[in-house]
């Protein structure tokens, strides 16, 4: 499927919102559940740290969540799709773009398929 920029709309960041929300809960839920079922505390300190380091891998808490900041690269940057859509991951779902990249066009097809 082709991309156009100009088609990733309020409706789509926002279904793409909803999705990066349902990840992050997936991945706390299983921390949940591997908290629930280990048996000694340096087990649940190891899970701790396991998913901490996923969480912080997953976020990206940058300069690019400022909308002044996020204006002056999208501007430079060509309006070419695949360059711009790491950006919109970073502004809008505060997502690395390695997570929030799938994401938005995941959010892109859902809504454009509905509405066809």
């Amino acid at each position: 499927m082709k991309y156009k920029l100009k088609k990733f709309n309020n409706e789509v960041i926002e279904i793409a919102k909803q999705k990066s929300e349902n990840f992050i809960n997936e991945i706390r839920d299983k921390k949940s559940e591997e908290l629930s079922n280990a048996q000694s505390p340096m087990e649940k300190y190891s899970i701790r740290r396991k998913y901490d380091k996923i969480i912080g891998e997953v976020h990206e808490v940058s300069a690019m969540s400022n909308e002044h900041v996020f204006e002056h690269y999208r501007k430079m940057t060509p309006n070419i799709t695949d360059l711009q859509l790491p950006l919109y991951s970073r502004h809008h779902l505060y997502l690395k773009p390695k997570y929030g990249v799938p994401l938005l066009k995941a959010a892109y097809r859902e809504h454009y398929q509905k509405s066809s």
